[in-house]
């Protein structure tokens, strides 16, 4: 275990905002929740940012309480027992191995669409951009965390220049008709339908408890990085979906709700060649830093499934790194084959993001069940937290489900596997006492630890 930093705020900071990624959103989560909320974009980003609020308090009382870099899991896990703690891991582990096909996805539809701007070049060429890009990031993480790290941290930097300079960009060059808002029966139910797309766009804001083994001070500097990280890309993101939908305007906003590339062209109708391919390099170099953060807090969790019996003991920890690794690549490997072949990489996309984005709500429902067992350690006002939470939660998923029924049955139907699965690995592996014989958690440097 390496310490990265003697105060991991920093650390701890960007590791979340790479990780919620706010240029890859403005680029493609945006596209996505226009589809299905239109002009209601900002109000969705809004609601979704004032929600998420709840869940990230209650990550932030256990990553002050607890320090391990099993994350989600471990919290379930010391407070509901070694059954939830399986289902949680099994759960995490879903999103975790879709995250960077599901980038990818985007990334090669995004990139095809970038160059055929400038240049004629065959669609072949987007698995191979999928594959390529997957390859690059699983090599950057496999050089260690030490390394990744370094990375995430000057990229994010530089992905924060970038949201700032873009969205002062199309504020300044709004167009004079803008999307006009009015609330009616029918917007309730597209501001919902956006909700859950909304709510994956801060899906990554807890990432920094992944790695709380690798910095100093974990139980202070994590939880201060978690709420600095959350308020400012929720602040962010408000104010680029604003600015995007100032800058399109009445007739461009209309192309972009059904056409996801169309900003590309926009743009460079309106600010040129040059700014048209600036917005694509920062835009892949977000889903590139996200990518290599959502590897390292996952490939450190998947370490940590090792230490508490979830993973075989017989794997070395670094042959435990770099299997998870190596079984991503080949995840996404055959996604983009399939994709290609079937659906299209936008609608694979699509499908994979409302996964991970159930998979997200499902995990924090535990977590907020969770959080009121664990009631007399957290304080008795995380009861009222994580009720609210769920409430939002709950609303999202519900609705969610019953809305997508007949539009796209192919992410329920999916998730319908995933947790029947889940439920028969769980309760096979939790009867058996090689599996999570207990989470530890070891010492950090304010030197409290504890075992579930």
């Amino acid at each position: 275990m390496h310490r990265i930093s003697e105060n991991g705020t920093l650390a701890g900071f960007i590791q979340s905002f790479s990780s919620i990624g706010p240029m890859l959103d403005i680029v493609a989560l945006f596209s996505v929740i226009a589809v299905y909320s239109g002009p209601f974009l900002p109000v969705v980003m809004l609601l979704s940012f004032l929600a998420g609020y709840t869940s990230i308090l209650t990550v932030r009382r256990f990553a002050a309480t607890y320090s391990s870099n099993g994350g989600y899991y471990s919290f379930a896990g010391i407070s509901l027992g070694k059954t939830f703690g399986i289902f949680t891991a099994i759960i995490y582990l879903v999103y975790a191995f879709l995250v960077l096909p599901d980038i990818s996805s985007f990334v090669a539809g995004f990139i095809y669409s970038s160059l055929s701007m400038a240049v004629h070049i065959p669609v072949i060429s987007e698995p191979i951009i999928a594959i390529s890009f997957a390859t690059i990031a699983v090599l950057v993480v496999s050089r260690g965390f030490r390394v990744s790290m370094k990375y995430t941290i000057a990229a994010g930097v530089l992905e924060i220049a970038a949201v700032i300079g873009f969205s002062a960009l199309f504020f300044s060059l709004r167009s004079p008709a803008i999307p006009s808002i009015s609330f009616t029966t029918g917007s309730i139910s597209m501001i919902w339908t956006g909700f859950v797309f909304g709510i994956l766009a801060f899906s990554g804001s807890g990432s920094s408890v992944f790695i709380s083994d690798n910095v100093s001070k974990p139980r202070k500097t994590i939880p201060r990085s978690l709420i600095l990280s959350y308020t400012f890309s929720g602040v962010m993101m408000f104010a680029s979906s604003m600015s995007v939908l100032f800058f399109l305007g009445k007739t461009g906003f209309q192309q972009y709700s059904t056409t996801p590339y169309f900003i590309l062209s926009y743009i460079d109708g309106r600010a040129g060649f040059i700014v048209s391919f600036l917005f694509s390099v920062v835009g892949t170099l977000s889903a590139f830093n996200l990518s290599v953060a959502y590897l390292n807090a996952s490939a450190n969790s998947f370490e940590r499934m090792r230490r508490d019996a979830l993973i075989p003991t017989s794997f070395r920890f670094s042959k435990v790194r770099n299997l998870f690794l190596i079984m991503v690549l080949f995840v996404t490997v055959i996604i983009s084959g399939v994709s290609y072949i079937t659906t299209g990489y936008f609608f694979a996309f699509e499908t994979l993001a409302g996964v991970v984005s159930l998979s997200y709500i499902i995990v924090h429902l535990v977590l907020n069940a969770a959080s009121v067992r664990s009631y007399r350690l957290l304080g008795k006002n995380i009861i009222v937290i994580s009720v609210l939470s769920s409430i939002f939660l709950l609303s999202a998923l519900l609705y969610s489900i019953a809305g997508n029924i007949q539009e796209d049955p192919l992410t329920d139907t999916i998730m319908a596997l995933i947790l029947s699965v889940t439920v028969i690995v769980t309760i096979t592996a939790s009867h058996r006492k090689r599996f999570m014989l207990g989470i530890k958690i070891e010492a950090g440097s304010d030197g409290r630890a504890g075992n579930a």
